[in-house]
């Protein structure tokens, strides 16, 4: 006799929704800002106060002020997600164009969970 196991499998969270935790998220889409619809080109500055320790990652131009960034208009600002937190960075240079890759790593690694199919 053939029996068949049900499948199980982990679930995978949408990590691109904005999310805050005791030591970082994703903030920064059209949940976050409001902006007036018919003037979808006014210039806007962010203002972020964060836990000390805390770094940014986002596309947003940057200024003087390393908590305050600039965005050109709602799309640029829509566009442009914020990751906060205890980020790491890896900077590196091909072809003299500089790359920084930022990311919020796991405070305890857990092992894989096995996929059965």
């Amino acid at each position: 006799m053939f029996r068949n196991a049900p499948a199980t499998f982990q679930i995978a969270m949408a990590r691109w929704r904005p999310f805050l935790t005791s030591t970082g998220g994703l903030v920064g889409d059209l949940h976050t800002f409001l902006y007036m619809v018919e003037e979808p080109h006014t210039p806007s500055h962010v203002i972020l106060r964060l836990p000390a320790g805390w770094n940014v990652a986002t596309a947003l131009a940057p200024t003087s002020d390393p908590n305050i960034f600039f965005a050109a208009s709602s799309d640029v600002l829509a566009e442009s997600p914020i990751l906060v937190g205890q980020l790491r960075d890896w900077r590196f240079v091909v072809n003299e164009t500089p790359y920084r890759v930022s990311y919020w790593p796991l405070r305890k690694p857990k092992p894989s969970m096995p996929v059965h199919l």
